[in-house]
């Protein structure tokens, strides 16, 4: 699907770049302790560059996670919802095409938790009457009144 072109891509990067930070920080530990090891005594001045700019890469992968994470969670919401609001086009036309009945303005799919249940509870089993002198073919009759 369109809506969906480079999703991908940013779900990859976002998921990729505290790592690539992780990869730079270690780098720059490396390299600090091997000024150490030539250097044979540890020095602020050995150390602290290497750890410096250890820091600073960890920081541009956050700086680009982050924001990508942030993007994706944002455009798949999005394209849920529109999604959303196809389906529910879809079934209101096909609804008119098949009945011939035009949803109310008013009338909308959206049911919370608790017009759900009330909907539910509203429809009530019960024993049906057969006409005097007919057999019960159904025991249960649902009652939608």
């Amino acid at each position: 699907m369109q809506l969906e072109t480079g999703l991908t891509l940013l779900a990859s990067v976002g998921s990729i770049a505290p790592f690539v930070g992780l990869f730079g920080t270690v780098w720059g530990i490396y390299h600090a302790l091997g000024d150490i090891a030539v250097g044979g005594q540890a020095t602020v001045d050995k150390v602290a560059g290497p750890v410096g700019e250890a820091l600073i890469m960890t920081a541009f992968g956050l700086a680009v996670a982050i924001p990508a994470v942030l993007a994706y969670n944002t455009l798949v919401r999005d394209n849920r919802l529109l999604m959303g609001e196809l389906e529910t086009f879809a079934h209101d036309l096909h609804t008119y095409l098949t009945t011939g009945v035009p949803l109310a303005t008013g009338q909308t799919n959206d049911m919370t938790p608790d017009t759900l249940t009330m909907a539910v509870m509203s429809c009530r089993a019960v024993p049906a009457r057969p006409p005097s002198g007919a057999s019960r073919a159904n025991p249960l009759q649902t009652d939608l009144s």
